[in-house]
């Protein structure tokens, strides 16, 4: 998840994050969403039609990058440059 919040503030979506809506863990019941949740790992699937699902557990943090781009309309190849260039500039 850090990895992902990284990406997206670098790449400049901080506003767009918190419009973010996260279902995480083993919720057992989930509130009124006013936006297309992100649903992360494999115990809350019973959920996942609710919104843009990343299974696993844990899922890669940058299939839950594409994930949170989906859900809230981010250029993801606006994010691949910057991680792309993050990952440049770390290993020199």
């Amino acid at each position: 998840m850090e990895s992902a919040f990284l990406y997206l503030n670098k790449a400049g979506f901080a506003d767009k994050l918190k419009e973010l809506v996260l279902i995480m863990g083993t919720p057992g019941k989930t509130p009124d969403l006013d936006s297309v949740p992100v649903i992360v790992g494999r115990y809350p699937s019973d959920h996942k039609h609710l919104g843009v699902w990343v299974g696993g557990c844990p899922p890669h943090g940058l299939r839950i990058t594409h994930a949170i781009c989906e859900a809230l309309d981010i250029d993801k190849d606006r994010v691949h440059r910057v991680i792309k260039e993050m990952h440049t500039t770390d290993a020199m």
